[in-house]
């Protein structure tokens, strides 16, 4: 779809589907540059990355156990060179230069309830510095 429709299009497809920019969504698998400049023009947009040791993914994915799932950690490691954008074309996967633009990072190599406790925290964060600039906006069109 990239090649044919650019770079940012699975963004604005997403961008199609969602309406209220009062509300929050949360968008996962964002897996090239162009999504991340698309999503930044919705107001508020926040990019979280989520990360992890490339072993403990591995793992992980043994553990879910999918039939399509590579069996062997060389067949993973394939698979994931290809997702982090190593040898991939601008229109590919590129995760590694997405998860440098992101505003904020989360290093996961705990567990599922850990994880939801700083992802937690972080939007908790994040809403905190949201209030302080309206308030700041609102008192500076007063003065």
């Amino acid at each position: 779809m990239r090649k044919e429709f650019g770079n940012s299009v699975l963004a604005q497809k997403i961008l199609m589907k969602i309406s209220d920019p009062q509300k929050n969504y949360v968008i996962n698998g964002i897996r090239n540059p162009a999504e991340i400049q698309e999503l930044k023009n919705w107001p508020g947009f926040y990019l979280i990355a989520v990360d992890a040791p490339q072993q403990l993914r591995f793992q992980r994915l043994m553990t879910r156990n999918r039939p399509s799932d590579p069996k062997v950690f060389y067949q993973f490691m394939k698979v994931d060179n290809k997702d982090q954008g190593i040898g991939e074309e601008e229109c590919g996967q590129q995760v590694q230069q997405c998860i440098k633009l992101a505003d904020v990072s989360i290093f996961n190599e705990y567990t599922l309830e850990r994880l939801t406790d700083k992802v937690n925290f972080m939007i908790q964060q994040i809403i905190n510095k949201d209030a302080v600039l309206r308030d700041n906006r609102t008192v500076a069109q007063r003065g």
